[in-house]
């Protein structure tokens, strides 16, 4: 009797694809060194415009609610509020950052209507990063530093890439 529907195998291909998509194209989640003041200078190259927001790492989307940074420098102040953060900004506006202090940033070219998350965070030493968007647009962040992958996500992609492995091997002695 012959099988019907995909293989073990391309299933698992299509699992480990939708996971690294998931993996390689996640904005930069950032969390501040000294839980106080953090400085943003903020040039954008190319006489480009934009809006920069802070958004709650859970959001990564953007569809939520953001607080605007100051596209020319602004000082972000992180206060703790229980398990939850309050971020200010220099114009006294304020956000909550829901049982942590981590954020992402997100740039929109529209006013706020459409964001796209950074492309990659480069370490410029200490705890400066150089921060892409795309169009090549970049920003730096001071007194900030990337929240670390979990274990758990590389363990679970490894796990995938190995059952790929078996299932292609089986695949191959059949």
């Amino acid at each position: 009797m012959r099988k019907t529907g995909p293989s073990l195998g391309v299933l698992l291909t299509g699992l480990l694809l939708a996971a690294w998509n998931q993996i390689g194209s996640a904005t930069t989640v950032f969390m501040p060194t000294d839980n106080n003041v953090n400085v943003f200078r903020i040039p954008f190259y190319g006489g480009a415009t934009g809006l920069l927001g802070l958004f709650d790492d859970s959001d990564t989307g953007f569809a939520g609610r953001y607080l605007r940074v100051n596209i020319a420098s602004d000082v972000l102040t992180f206060t703790a509020l229980g398990t939850d953060w309050q971020v200010t900004n220099q114009a006294a506006q304020s956000f909550t950052l829901s049982g942590s202090n981590h954020f992402i940033l997100g740039l929109s070219q529209d006013g706020g209507s459409t964001w796209s998350g950074d492309l990659f965070a480069s370490s410029l030493g200490g705890n400066v990063y150089s921060i892409v968007f795309p169009g090549k647009q970049m920003v730096f962040a001071a007194d900030v530093q990337p929240v670390p992958v979990p274990a758990a996500a590389w363990l679970f992609g490894s796990g995938l890439l190995g059952m790929v492995a078996v299932g292609r091997r089986r695949a191959r002695r059949a």
